[in-house]
C-alpha cells in the first residue's frame, strides 16, 4: 500500500526509491589528491526500512542507519554506515566508518532516480562525491518485493 497513488491519497508519504545505480566515485584524500572508483550502489526498501549498500572491486559498505527525508520538495537520504576491504590483505584502503547525503530531486510528485548526486565523510577526515546513474533493467528480471530490480 505504501508505494502506491493510492497510499499517498490515504496519507502514507514515503516514497518509493528501492533500485540500483552504477557508482562513479571521487574520492578527495588527505594529501589533496582525488581518487576514482567505480561499483554498484543498492538501495533496499520497505515501509519501515531503508538499506544502503555501495560494492567495489576492492570494498563494500552497509548502512548501519538511514532516513529518508521530505522537504521543500526534494527527498533526502541521510544515512550512516561503516566500510570494509574485500580482501584483507590487499591495498592502502581502510576500514572506517562514515556518513552520507543522497539528494533525490521529485518531479511531479514522484522521486527522479535516473542521476542522483551523494556526498560522504568519513572517520578518517576523507570525503567525496558519488554520481550515481540508475542501472537500465534487465527485461527478463523480475521486480522484486521490494520494488527494486
Amino acid at each position: 500500500l505504501w508505494r502506491t497513488k493510492a497510499g499517498r491519497w490515504l496519507g502514507v508519504h514515503t516514497r518509493n526509491i528501492a533500485d540500483t545505480w552504477d557508482a562513479d566515485i571521487q574520492k578527495k584524500n588527505l594529501d589533496g589528491s582525488v581518487s576514482t572508483d567505480t561499483g554498484t550502489f543498492c538501495i533496499e526498501q520497505t515501509w519501515r526500512m531503508l538499506s544502503i549498500t555501495l560494492n567495489t572491486g576492492l570494498t563494500r559498505s552497509n548502512s548501519s542507519s538511514a532516513a529518508l527525508i521530505l522537504e521543500a520538495g526534494m527527498l533526502r537520504v541521510e544515512y550512516q554506515y561503516y566500510a570494509k576491504k574485500n580482501n584483507p590483505q590487499g591495498g592502502e584502503f581502510e576500514d572506517h566508518v562514515g556518513s552520507a547525503t543522497l539528494s533525490i530531486p521529485v518531479k511531479d510528485g514522484e522521486p527522479d532516480l535516473e542521476m542522483l548526486y551523494l556526498s560522504y565523510f568519513t572517520n578518517h577526515g576523507e570525503g567525496g562525491r558519488i554520481t550515481l546513474k540508475r542501472k537500465q533493467p534487465d527485461p527478463s528480471l523480475p521486480r522484486t518485493a521490494s520494488g527494486g530490480r
